[in-house]
């Protein structure tokens, strides 16, 4: 797994306390950037995208659009990712292309998922570079042991 307390505390610390704070806007202007360029983004995407809700199906990239930052807990497939001191973002950037079977859960935190006032914490879990569930609360993944 490739998170660490120490870097979880630094991004809780700023991340949320500054880019979770802020109006949704930017990530609605994001959004329609998105959408602007692709084209084949379905119905029922497109409408989740615009509300900032990340749905079953979504890609690593929508859901991240949707979703705002995140935190990122990864269980790396080790047939295709050896080295345990793979960078993570070549992790997550390679599920667009050519997924895999790492294990893969965006931790977020807004309002606009379950449509409160207040931010509310939840996990989007992915399987082959797409959304396969959505958890309230952080689901941080377990290692697996050797």
């Amino acid at each position: 797994m490739i998170v660490t307390v120490r870097s979880l505390a630094i991004l809780l610390a700023c991340a949320f306390a500054a880019a979770c704070s802020g109006p949704v806007s930017p990530r609605i202007a994001e959004a329609n950037k998105y959408l602007s360029s692709h084209n084949d983004v379905s119905y029922e995407v497109r409408a989740a995208l615009e509300r900032g809700q990340i749905i079953i199906g979504m890609s690593l990239q929508e859901a991240s659009i949707a979703g705002g930052p995140y935190i990122s807990a990864i269980d790396r497939d080790r047939a295709v990712w050896p080295n345990e001191d793979t960078d993570p973002w070549q992790i997550l950037e390679a599920q667009q292309l050519h997924p895999d079977n790492s294990k893969i859960n965006l931790l977020f935190q807004n309002e606009t998922q379950f449509n409160t006032q207040q931010r509310i914490q939840f996990t989007a879990v992915f399987a082959r570079g797409h959304v396969v569930r959505i958890e309230r609360g952080w689901n941080f993944l377990t290692p697996k042991r050797p």
